[in-house]
């Protein structure tokens, strides 16, 4: 079964594919800064986990 960090890691491999295709131009995952707070992560409870799944949803919205 994957893991939320799982999710994350793939959402963020789109994100970085689409933002490429938009732009013509090689995207890395690190240049999408989206590492903001992933540390802090680290042993949440499932409600820091979906609270911040949320967030990072609203973040991705914008970019």
């Amino acid at each position: 079964m994957a893991s939320w960090a799982d999710g994350v890691r793939s959402m963020a491999v789109g994100l970085a594919g689409n933002r490429s295709l938009a732009t013509g131009q090689a995207v890395a995952v690190v240049d999408l800064d989206l590492r903001e707070g992933a540390t802090a992560l680290e042993g949440a409870t499932a409600l820091e986990e979906a609270t911040a799944l949320e967030e990072a949803t609203t973040r991705v919205a914008r970019i």
